[in-house]
């Protein structure tokens, strides 16, 4: 099971060190799964909408139960589309998610990780941790998050994570 450390603990040459290491892990999926060169795929920050079917680009969700888990992310992977989470920030100033919980599988047929985060609000200087193990998605399959919720209302949570896909697929 994993689990979160709070930014606060951590250096910067920490979360650089961090980075550098699950871009370069995504690129080796990315490269043996499509059979394209690291110079065909680009690293990108994850879009909400774009790239997990949010109601827009921007992190926020809808809790609708208290005290249970709250359907947040349900979306299949396009073709050649790689992502990879590695933390969390909570931008709510009154947070009321504790916990979330990532699965893979049209029904969520399969657990991947549940990460408890509520030790984060234990520091209100640092609103961001970061997991012990990042999560990698291939490209076609799932993205499953449920949120757990100590009450009712709408969180602003952030995912960190990259996506990784072909050049040019994205552009604005």
């Amino acid at each position: 099971m994993g689990y979160l450390i709070p930014a606060g603990e951590l250096t910067i040459d920490d979360i650089i060190g961090l980075r550098t290491t699950i871009i370069s892990k995504l690129f080796d999926v990315a490269t043996r799964l499509t059979g394209l060169g690291r110079d065909e795929l680009v690293p990108r920050s994850i879009l909400p909408k774009t790239d997990l079917n949010l109601a827009n680009e921007t992190w926020e969700a809808s809790i609708g139960t208290a005290n249970d888990w709250n359907p947040w992310i349900n979306n299949q992977l396009e073709d050649q589309r790689f992502i990879v989470f590695y933390g969390l920030a909570n931008l709510s100033a009154d947070p009321i998610t504790t916990a979330i919980k990532f699965s893979t599988g049209a029904n969520k047929t399969k657990t991947i990780d549940v990460i408890q985060y509520e030790d984060l609000y234990s520091n209100k200087e640092r609103v961001d941790g970061y997991f012990n193990r990042y999560i990698i998605y291939k490209h076609k399959q799932y993205v499953n998050t449920e949120l757990y919720a100590r009450a009712t209302g709408t969180e602003r949570l952030v995912l960190k994570g990259y996506v990784v896909e072909p050049a040019g697929r994205i552009t604005f």
